[in-house]
């Protein structure tokens, strides 16, 4: 009877914030470690159901909370020196972004921003075929730009490409594929030391289309002085296999173009008979 007072007792205390009654021997110690199980799990509900913010916010402001949507009239930073600042990830399917900007402003700015001191600005890479490390869509109903570059005394878009790959490449089903314009310089420039600067192909249309003047460094005016029968000239690029173009730009009687003749890095023009007078030639050096 009185061991019996002495367990009531205590599970007395217990129950009014006393000293609990000390577990003992097995089952004791199953207690504890399912009450640690049970309370683990309750944290993990309580994250889940966004209950919980990310982090607590400095200085009595708004916390950002996970799985929910945060408006705020100031700008948000994310600041580290030793790392990335910020991360997004998503593995979901149907065209989802591991980070998403948008601007709805009517004035216009920018959905995402990029800037850097003294890399670059904005970095995009893909290891999917046929897609896009950067990849720009204009959806305007007039006409606008998917993708805009502008540089002050450099270069606006630049593209690189390696193993047989296009640097920069324009496709249009209806209209112009790649379009340069300007004001007083060149509107497209291309450059190649060893190889083809500007390559035009067409299956059965036409290739190069030229509205306007065109100016070649491979074309040019020769003078066979008087009593001179031929004239050379120096052509840089041009070989034996080069095919040389060559008129009189006047009528001259009794005298015509013999032939025109291509050598390593210049042509030799020959008249038919010795220039009475100076005349002028004009020649033309294709390949």
């Amino acid at each position: 009877m009185t061991e019996q007072r002495s367990k009531d007792s205590g599970a007395r205390m217990a129950g009014n914030g006393g000293p609990a009654a000390r577990p003992s021997g097995r089952s004791g110690r199953r207690a504890v470690i399912l009450g640690a199980v049970a309370a683990g799990a309750g944290a993990a509900v309580s994250l889940a159901g966004g209950a919980d913010p990310a982090s607590a916010a400095p200085g009595g402001s708004t916390p950002v909370a996970l799985g929910k949507a945060n408006t705020e009239t100031a700008t948000t930073t994310i600041s580290n020196a030793s790392s990335g600042a910020f991360t997004g990830s998503t593995s979901a399917n149907g065209g989802h972004s591991g980070v998403h900007g948008n601007d709805t402003s009517t004035d216009g700015g920018y959905g995402v921003a990029g800037s850097s001191v003294n890399g670059d600005g904005v970095s995009g890479q893909t290891a999917g075929n046929a897609k896009s490390g950067v990849a720009g869509v204009d959806g305007s109903p007039d006409g606008a730009y998917g993708v805009s570059g502008m540089s002050r005394v450099g270069v606006g878009v630049y593209g690189q490409g390696t193993s047989g790959a296009y640097g920069v490449q324009g496709t249009s089903t209806i209209s112009t594929g790649v379009y340069g314009s300007s004001p007083t310089g060149t509107g497209v420039l291309g450059d190649s030391p060893d190889g083809t600067g500007v390559q035009a192909v067409s299956t059965n249309g036409i290739a190069l289309s030229v509205s306007g003047r065109a100016s070649f460094s491979s074309s040019g005016l020769a003078t066979v002085k008087k009593g001179d029968k031929t004239v050379s000239v120096t052509v840089a690029g041009a070989t034996t296999s080069s095919i040389v173009l060559a008129t009189i730009q006047k009528p001259r009687a009794g005298v015509a173009i013999e032939g025109a003749e291509a050598a390593d890095r210049k042509i030799t023009i020959t008249l038919t008979g010795k220039a009475p007078a100076s005349i002028a030639v004009g020649w033309f050096v294709i390949g």
